[in-house]
């Protein structure tokens, strides 16, 4: 494959060279290769645009340091609004073994985050995986902020879309998180920061290092869940226009709907529903996630009178 990343030496190599915008889910873990085991009652999955979203410094940019194939949506004036792109395994395998060495510090994670100050975040530094992966390894990790009711959403959010607490049903929604930027750092602060980390954890002989930042007012995730009767839908919003998913077989899972001149992007497996929304030069990209019974086939349609709601079609 032509220009393909060979090894993690390679790949941290091109990391350096990019130019790296500020990726607004630095904390989100690739979750599309689990399969969802079956239950014999409704469930929920939430697999939603945070977790798809591949992270750790890899945004945009380093599409172009990769052979990257997947679906485009556009708008009804033929202007691209949407890029997924997805990864080979070769390429996901070091990101997919760092999800493996950073799950042993999931309580400690936890923990960590539970006693963060509001507007603040941690970096996480774990020393075995810093040694084997460089910067690329360094998790940053945030509270989130939780919403009971439509009136804490975000002024973005709240005139772009019709949402209410009584959107799928009387009182249907039943909770909501909101996540926020963390600060765009160049490249080399960012080496000397963790550089830095890395020392004073070998210095002290411990396994891992933390430190606190300062999250910016700039919302990076919004979710909310709706439960009406035996179902669950989660819908995500999010001003990023990028994602790199990890799974090669994106075809074989989504297809495009077209209505209004707005292109949707339906995924069978997951029975979501993503399309982008444009206020003025603002886009916002939404991802709708339905349950379903285990006997029913996943119906687009389902989702797509959720999106017509949001829309005010």
């Amino acid at each position: 494959m032509k220009n393909q990343i060979k090894t993690y030496q390679e790949f941290e190599r091109r990391l350096h060279n990019e130019s790296i915008p500020t990726s607004t889910f630095d904390d989100a873990i690739v979750d599309s290769v689990i399969h969802h085991k079956k239950r014999q009652k409704p469930t929920y999955a939430k697999v939603s645009v945070i977790i798809i979203f591949f992270s750790v410094f890899l945004t945009a940019s380093f599409a172009t340091a990769m052979e990257l194939t997947g679906w485009r949506l556009f708008n009804n004036e033929g202007k691209e609004v949407l890029t997924i792109d997805t990864m080979t395994e070769e390429e996901a395998a070091p990101h997919l073994e760092m999800d493996k060495i950073m799950s042993k510090y999931q309580v400690v994670i936890k923990n960590l985050e539970s006693e963060l100050p509001r507007g603040k975040f941690i970096y996480f530094l774990d020393v075995e995986a810093y040694e084997k992966f460089g910067i690329t390894s360094v998790r940053l990790f945030q509270k989130e902020q939780q919403i009971k009711s439509i009136d804490q959403l975000p002024q973005d959010i709240s005139n772009s879309f019709y949402l209410s607490d009584d959107l799928l049903g009387e009182n249907s929604l039943f909770e909501g998180s909101i996540n926020y930027e963390h600060p765009d750092e160049p490249m080399e602060e960012k080496e000397q920061r963790y550089k830095a980390m890395y020392e004073e954890a070998k210095q002290r002989n411990v396994p891992y290092i933390v430190a606190q930042g300062d999250l910016t007012q700039q919302f990076s995730s919004l979710s909310l869940t709706y439960k009406h009767e035996q179902y669950s839908t989660q819908i995500t919003f999010s001003p990023s226009v990028s994602m790199i998913l990890n799974n090669p077989k994106i075809d074989n899972d989504y297809r495009k709907i077209t209505e209004q001149g707005i292109e949707f992007l339906y995924n069978a497996s997951y029975h979501q529903l993503t399309f982008v929304k444009e206020e003025g030069a603002k886009k916002f990209v939404v991802s709708i996630n339905g349950s379903r019974l285990l006997n029913e086939e996943p119906d687009p349609e389902e989702l797509m009178v959720i999106a017509r709601k949001l829309l005010e079609w």
